[in-house]
């Protein structure tokens, strides 16, 4: 297979990955950073919701006060447009409660 061979190939799987980023996009599979972001936030402030409601905030206090702190710093990272950083920190604070709602068997 020659040079100018492998370059056309790759031409075509390029082309082919454009339509299946396509096709992902419109199953809602690619999401905005922005919007990914939001999502994971409104996740977490539902998973520190059903934490609550277990009473979990009080026999885990200070893992509570930690995810809720990296909730509330996603928050601020989110409005100062760092979708990244807030990612990171939703995903910091929903594995603190999901690592106990695992434990006590009370996982969603």
């Amino acid at each position: 297979m020659t040079n100018v061979d492998r370059d056309k190939n790759k031409d075509k799987n390029k082309d082919k990955n454009k339509d299946k980023n396509k096709d992902e996009y419109k199953n809602g599979k690619n999401l905005s950073d922005r919007t990914r972001a939001k999502k994971d936030l409104d996740m977490l402030r539902d998973r520190l919701d059903y934490f609550k409601k277990l009473m979990f905030d009080k026999k885990y206090s200070i893992s509570f006060d930690w995810a809720e702190r990296y909730y509330i710093d996603a928050g601020y990272y989110f409005k100062k447009r760092d979708y990244f950083t807030s990612f990171g920190c939703v995903n910091y604070g929903y594995g603190i409660l999901d690592g106990i709602l695992l434990y006590e068997n009370k996982h969603i």
